[in-house]
C-alpha cells in the first residue's frame, strides 16, 4: 500500500465510523462524576468530528444501538464516500449536495453490545466502501463520548459532542424530494 493511499485510508476509517460510529451513547445529567451515564431511552443528538453531521442515536432491541442522520451538511461530500448508495452510478461519479441530503434518515448495518456501563461495542458498514468497522464508544460525562473506530491494523478515535434537541444551528434534515 502506497503512502498515500494508507493515508487516505486511514482518514475515510476515521471519517467513515465517525458519522455513524455510534456506541455508546451517554444520555443523563444525574450520573455520578466519573461514572458514564447510560443511553436514554429517547434519541440523543451528537456532532460528529470528521463530518459535518449530527447523528442520533437510540437503544435498539434487535442491534443493541440505532443510528440515524438527524442533520448533515449538503455540501460535505466525504459522508457520501462512506455511507452513501453507490448502486447505479459509474466510478468518478462527481457526488452533489443533492446525493449527500438524500442520506437524511440514513441509518446503517450495525450491532451494538453493552460491554460495562456507558460502554458499548459492534460493528457498523459502511456502505459507500464495501466494508464493516469496528466502533468501541464509552461516555466521558453527560455531554461528551468517545468513539474508537477500527478497520484491521488502522484505528481512528474523536470525541463526539452531545446537541440539545431544538439546537437551530442543526434541525432535522429532509430527503429532497424526487
Amino acid at each position: 500500500m502506497t503512502p498515500a493511499l494508507h493515508r487516505k485510508f486511514r482518514t475515510s476509517i476515521a471519517a467513515l465510523a465517525t458519522a455513524f460510529g455510534v456506541a455508546a451513547a451517554p444520555g443523563t445529567a444525574l450520573s455520578a462524576p466519573n461514572t458514564p451515564p447510560e443511553l436514554p431511552p429517547s434519541p440523543t443528538l451528537w456532532k460528529t468530528e470528521s463530518f459535518d453531521a449530527v447523528i442520533s442515536l437510540q437503544p435498539c432491541p434487535e442491534s443493541g444501538v440505532c443510528g440515524s442522520v438527524h442533520w448533515v451538511n449538503p455540501s460535505d461530500a466525504a459522508i457520501f464516500e462512506k455511507f452513501g448508495d453507490r448502486s447505479g452510478r459509474a466510478y468518478g461519479d462527481e457526488i452533489t449536495s443533492r446525493d449527500v441530503a438524500g442520506l437524511c434518515d440514513f441509518s446503517p448495518k450495525m450491532q451494538f453490545q453493552k460491554v460495562a456501563p456507558g460502554h458499548w461495542q459492534g460493528r457498523m458498514e459502511l456502505r459507500g466502501m464495501g466494508m464493516d468497522v469496528g466502533v468501541d464508544a464509552s461516555g466521558i460525562d453527560d455531554k461528551t463520548m468517545r468513539v474508537k473506530f477500527t478497520k484491521g491494523i488502522f484505528s481512528q478515535t474523536e470525541t463526539w459532542k452531545r446537541v440539545e434537541p431544538g439546537d437551530a444551528r442543526y434541525p432535522k434534515c429532509e430527503k429532497p424530494k424526487p
